[in-house]
């Protein structure tokens, strides 16, 4: 039986895995938050090892509640066994000593790569927490009932659980993180893929068995159809996984593999912040980068490979501009516009990620309701605006509409100041 299957990025979705705000993003603090510290003139030009990728600090109970409206869309369409917390999950691997000490191993090692020493006296405690405080202690960084610090930092960015892995046809590709603030929270992600029962014989794609400088976040895999996978070349995704990260996609019966080079900036971390797939034939981009060609726009380097291809290099790109190299593949997609036409708003609401939309279904997506004028884009191509509340109270009703097309909005205020929206909330299982 099937535990994992992704071929699609808009078919039906079944199965899902989140992560919900919790007191970890209680303990950043205002030093997390700038991505360069002052020099002794008062300049920010020294980069901040203990930057979080947050860039403001946020209102805990209104980030829950934020989250609670995307929670409850999800439940509504997938059933409450079929939504997997994250925090759960570990916990569920936990009871297992043998499990746990490995983990907590792997934990200790990796801290002091970035030059933090976890005590003996902590290791003991850890091992010694009941299964579900040393899952909640692992996202906190510090112990549940105080404020005694275990590991540098708290995990405020599991949230975006998109990151966490990528299901690839029947297979899971295990994250890896370029930027050390993520890379415990990808590391207990790998070891649920590796011992939970939910996951039990499914296959594990380890890129890092070819090389340990390879890193893949689930942010830049994209699935288009069961014939075509994007893979964002990124701020976080590097080339130097596509030969290896190849040979796993044509293996799951995929035929064609686009490298996507991208602008490596902040505001562009991954390939769905800028483009992602909304129905059978519409996408939703970001213009100035997506459909930019002259040679003076910020644009993309497209690579082309399939199964048959016999080196993967960045050479001989196949064009900028993505909708019509998609649509030379036999992809038409329409793009609708973040921001709509004017320069200024298509900034602003891809920075509140306008563009990063999720699909539960052909048609029916989950956006921000603070992108404005992408929602009115939306709307005049024929997306009904609904709310999270309305739909969750009409859910059966609304997904047997098959042609029916609808945004559902979530506040997004507080939780776009992590730089993420739908999708990279979420990290499908099964569609």
């Amino acid at each position: 039986m099937e535990k994992v299957k992704i071929v699609s990025e808009i078919n039906r979705l079944s199965k899902i895995m989140i992560h919900s705000p919790g007191s970890e993003h209680a303990l950043a603090t205002p030093y997390n938050v700038h991505q360069y510290n002052e020099d002794v003139e008062g300049e920010f030009v020294i980069p901040n090892p203990d930057y979080l990728l947050f860039d403001d600090l946020v209102l805990v109970p209104w980030i829950q509640k934020e989250h609670k409206q995307l929670e409850d869309v999800l439940v509504s369409v997938c059933g409450k066994d079929n939504v997997f917390r994250f925090r759960n999950l570990l916990s569920d691997i936990f009871h297992s000593d043998k499990i746990r000490r490995t983990v907590v191993d792997e934990v200790i090692a990796l801290e002091k790569t970035y030059g933090f020493e976890v005590s003996e006296s902590h290791k003991k405690k850890l091992l010694d927490l009941e299964p579900e405080n040393l899952a909640k202690t692992m996202v906190r960084g510090f112990f549940t009932n105080s404020n005694e610090r275990v590991f540098r930092w708290p995990l405020p960015n599991a949230i975006f659980a998109r990151d966490l892995a990528a299901v690839l046809g029947n297979a899971v590709i295990l994250s890896y993180a370029k930027k050390n603030a993520r890379k415990r929270d990808m590391l207990l992600s790998r070891n649920i893929f590796r011992f939970h029962k939910n996951f039990a014989g499914t296959e594990l794609i380890d890129l890092q068995k070819f090389g340990e400088n390879l890193s893949v976040e689930g942010g830049d895999v994209l699935i288009i159809s069961d014939k075509i996978v994007l893979v964002g070349i990124s701020e976080r995704t590097k080339f130097d996984v596509i030969p290896f990260l190849a040979k796993e996609i044509f293996k799951q019966g995929f035929e064609v593999l686009y490298a996507v080079d991208m602008p490596k900036h902040r505001a562009t971390m991954h390939l769905d912040t800028i483009f992602t797939r909304i129905n059978k034939d519409e996408c939703l981009v970001f213009p100035p980068i997506i459909l930019a060609e002259g040679p003076k726009d910020i644009h993309l380097n497209v690579y082309r490979f399939t199964s048959e291809s016999k080196t993967f290099e960045p050479k001989n790109s196949v064009g900028s501009n993505l909708v019509e190299i998609l649509e030379k593949d036999g992809v038409k997609l329409n793009p609708i516009l973040c921001g709509g036409t004017n320069l200024i708003n298509q900034m602003r609401e891809q920075w509140s990620d306008g563009a990063n939309a999720f699909a539960i279904s052909e048609g029916k997506i989950l956006i921000y309701e603070r992108n404005h004028f992408t929602l009115k884009e939306l709307n005049k191509a024929g997306y009904e605006i609904i709310t999270a509340e309305n739909f969750v109270q009409n859910t059966d009703f609304y997904l047997l509409q098959t042609e029916r097309k609808m945004v559902i909005t979530i506040s997004g205020f507080e939780l776009s100041r992590g730089r993420g929206g739908p999708r990279c909330l979420t990290c499908p299982i099964f569609r």
